[in-house]
């Protein structure tokens, strides 16, 4: 995908993700997390749906290696239980170029069956043209 043609509010992609209790146990796994709280109370934690929906932007967008993700913003509503289907929607927040480097800020919405905002984020990525 050509970063450059990547306007404001462009949807990058629109999904339903949910995320089972083995999936959940494998990112705490992998981020450390040794709390027991989640799997008890059966809630997902939501830098959980962020990592999957970031993987599907990433995937999406197709950026180039040596892009770094410099910084990330996480709003959170409510929680969604485990298996719960939630949407995802990733659009572009703004796309810039400074010299030859490309700041691309992605936002995230994340919103329940009933619609309730889970949450929103913004994360920012840079970008060597």
């Amino acid at each position: 995908m050509n970063l450059s043609l990547l306007e404001k509010d462009q949807i990058i992609f629109k999904k339903s993700i949910a995320l089972s209790q083995d999936q959940i146990a494998c990112y705490l796994d992998a981020v450390g997390d040794k709390s027991t709280l989640f799997l008890d109370e059966a809630i997902v934690p939501p830098m959980a749906i962020l990592a999957q929906a970031m993987a599907e932007a990433m995937a999406a967008i197709k950026l180039p290696p040596g892009t770094v993700h410099t910084s990330q913003d996480l709003e959170v509503d409510h929680l969604a239980s485990v298996g719960a289907s939630v949407e995802c929607t990733c659009a572009i927040n703004s796309n810039t170029l400074r010299s030859d480097i490309r700041f691309l800020v992605l936002e995230f919405k994340c919103t329940s069956a009933s619609r309730d905002r889970i949450f929103v984020a913004r994360t920012t990525l840079v970008v060597t043209e």
